[in-house]
Parts: C-alpha cells; sequence; structure tokens
C-alpha cells in the first residue's frame, strides 16, 4: 500500500533540490529515480518522463549503470502507462534492452524483455514467438520472484483483454501467490491495481464467487484515494472502476453515466489508453445489459 502521498512528495522535492543544490553526482540517478516514483502521484504522468531521462543521464556520468537501467525501465513503462504510440515505446524498450545486455545487468533482462508491448505485438503477430518461451516457471521464481510477479500479471492482463476466462483466473491467482510490495516500480503500482479491479469485477460477474468482487472494491477504494492527489492521473480510472462496480451490481443507469464520465475525462488528461479501454468496456456493458 501506499501512505501519505503529500508528505512524501514534499520530501522527495526536498531531496531532489538538495542533490542539485549541492552536486552529490554520485547519488543523483538513484535519488530522483525513487523520486520521480512519487511525483507520479501528483503531478501528470507525461511530466515525469524528463525526469527519468534526467536521472539516466546523472547515473550514467556517476558510472551507476543500474540507476540508468532503472531509470530507463521506467521511462519506458511511463511511455506506455501515458498511452504514448506503442511503435515508439517498443523502439525505446529495444534501446533499454541492448544497453541492458551492453552492461550485463541480467538481473534486469527479464523484466525488460517481458514488458506489455512485446505481449501486445505478439498478439498481433501469430508468427512472433512468444518471449517467454523457454522459461522455466520455478526458475524464474528463485532467481527473480519480482519478475515472476510481473510476468503472471502481465499475462492476466493480456488474457482479461482476449476476455479469456480460464488464462485470467490462473495467472491472477499464481500473481496473488506472490506476498511482495513492489516499491521499486511505485511509479505504476497505480496502473496495475487499476487492471487488477477491471480483472476482478469483471471475474466476479462471470463466476459469482464474492472474493472477486471484494478484490475490486479494494482496488476502486484505493484509486480513489490516489485520485484526491492526482485527477489527472487517477480520476478517470476510479470513475471506470465505480462503472464496473455498479454493473456487477446491476446498477444500469449510473453505470451508463461512469463509463461516459470515465471516457469524457480519459480524453481531456489526454490517456488515449485509458480512454480506449474505457470505451471497451462500456460496450461490452450496453452488450450484456441491453433489454432481451
Amino acid at each position: 500500500s501506499i501512505g501519505n502521498i503529500k508528505d512524501g512528495y514534499r520530501f522527495v522535492k526536498l531531496a531532489k533540490n538538495i542533490v542539485q543544490r549541492f552536486g552529490y553526482k554520485d547519488v543523483a540517478g538513484e535519488v530522483l529515480f525513487m523520486s520521480t516514483h512519487t511525483i507520479g502521484y501528483v503531478e501528470p504522468i507525461q511530466s515525469t518522463l524528463e525526469c527519468y531521462l534526467e536521472g539516466y543521464t546523472a547515473a550514467l556520468e556517476a558510472g551507476d549503470t543500474t540507476s540508468a537501467c532503472l531509470n530507463l525501465l521506467s521511462y519506458c513503462n511511463n511511455l506506455f502507462w501515458s498511452g504514448t504510440s506503442l511503435g515508439y515505446t517498443k523502439n525505446k524498450y529495444d534501446e533499454l534492452a541492448h544497453f541492458t545486455k551492453k552492461h550485463n545487468l541480467t538481473s534486469l533482462e527479464f523484466v525488460i524483455r517481458n514488458n506489455m508491448v512485446e505481449k501486445l505485438f505478439e498478439m498481433g503477430d501469430v508468427n512472433r514467438t512468444p518471449v517467454s518461451d523457454g522459461l522455466h516457471e520455478d526458475i524464474l521464481r528463485i532467481k527473480n520472484p519480482f519478475s515472476a510477479k510481473m510476468f503472471h500479471i502481465s499475462n492476466a492482463m493480456i488474457a482479461f483483454m482476449n476476455r479469456d476466462i480460464d488464462n485470467t483466473l490462473t495467472s491472477m491467482e499464481k500473481y496473488f501467490d506472490f506476498d511482495l510490495e513492489m516499491w521499486i516500480l511505485l511509479n505504476f503500482i497505480a496502473a496495475i491495481r487499476f487492471f487488477i479491479g477491471l480483472i476482478s469485477f469483471w471475474v466476479y460477474r462471470r463466476t459469482n464467487d464474492r472474493k472477486w468482487y471484494e478484490r475490486g472494491s479494494q482496488s476502486k477504494e484505493a484509486m480513489r484515494k490516489w485520485a484526491e492527489s492526482s485527477k489527472w492521473n487517477c480520476l478517470q480510472k476510479f470513475i471506470l472502476l465505480e462503472a464496473e462496480d455498479h454493473f456487477c451490481n446491476k446498477r444500469y443507469e449510473r453505470a451508463k453515466e461512469s463509463y461516459d464520465d470515465a471516457i469524457m475525462f480519459s480524453r481531456q488528461h489526454k490517456f488515449i489508453n485509458d480512454e480506449a479501454i474505457a470505451c471497451e468496456l462500456a460496450g461490452y456493458f450496453l452488450f450484456e445489459a441491453r433489454p432481451r
């Protein structure tokens, strides 16, 4: 969970100012990496992109290739979550993979190669070899449980987009098997929680298993809190989760209003990806809730 965002934001701004004022070049990349995570819960996520590039440059100048790689990874992740074109984002992930290989950062290689952009490109190309082929899950779990957790949530998200209930359930249960705090990628915990909520409400409607409704409700309440600190990044996500909640409880008029509002705010806040999924889920709602 994420605690006091207001105080966290104040302290990370202070940390950035100290680094910039006193010239602590040896830790600048690491400080910018961690501080920008928190900034993304207050300022528009699009504004974090330049901060991560600044952190990458500072880390590289100090010879800190790990922090340089983490800044680049967060930059690429936020390109994706901010709705930047997939082609451009994929090129940046490819550049990151080259950087990782060049500097022998093998612990991060799987996370980079198994990103959502690669999975989306796999969906559109039946002849493409999946990046995860040949990876043994038990080895992955032992060597890097964090990577395994990300592997399963990514698979769940793809299965959800395909409306594949069996693979969604399998991947989600494996994801919840890992009791790990994902602080290192704090910058997109909100995005992951958003999808957990959407997936959970949908699974509840398919299975009538109450635990999934509770998971969806928990995600919605978390998003409500984040929307209070950053309406730009999170308001449309909260409203879409609210629409799915109304749908689950057959409050159809309120659901329709919420889907419309989620689409409107996604467009206003320039999140074309949020707008797309809001439109798609609104379509499923209108089809499933139609008079019969």
